[in-house]
């Protein structure tokens, strides 16, 4: 079965029903489960990152940095959705979304429609590195740490 009941254990996701970033992209948010190729819907829904590369970048200011940080203040103050307190999530709301009876996706395709088997990351620091944060894998469900590479982001909000 699915580690994700749709947020009736009052986990972080029901697949988007609570305004969640990701509901395969239905809600025009960040995340339309790379449909487009990339890790959010290229800009398209107002967010301000492209999917790939930050316009604006100026190395001078970090508020232009394309990081995880840089990236939900871009959305926060996009006012995604109609909101502004996204953040990154935990590892453990991550792996909440694994579903184990399946792979290719691991993650129940009837609340995520578009989800791709890809790697995301949390927002969980590696405490045996600190240059490691957590990510989980969405092919087989699997979780581990890594330094800087190219995963996709799946940012969530607040219990409302």
């Amino acid at each position: 079965g699915s580690a994700d009941d749709g947020g009736k254990d009052g986990s972080a996701d029901d697949g988007g029903k609570d305004g969640s970033a990701d509901d395969g992209g239905k809600d025009g948010s960040a995340d339309d489960g790379g449909k487009d190729g990339s890790d959010d819907d290229g800009g398209k829904d107002g967010s301000a990152d492209d999917g790939g590369v930050c316009y604006g970048y100026n190395s001078d200011d970090s508020s232009t940095f394309c990081n995880t940080e840089a990236y939900v203040n871009r959305v926060n103050t996009a006012g995604l959705c109609g909101a502004n307190d996204w953040r990154m999530p935990t590892r453990m709301e991550l792996r909440s979304l694994i579903h184990y009876g399946r792979y290719n996706p691991a993650i129940d395709t009837n609340y995520f429609p578009n989800a791709l088997s890809s790697d995301v990351w949390s927002g969980s620091p590696f405490a045996d590195d600190s240059g490691k944060a957590w990510y989980v894998g969405f092919y087989y469900g699997s979780s581990d740490a890594d330094g800087r590479r190219n995963n996709f982001v799946r940012l969530v909000r607040s219990k409302q």
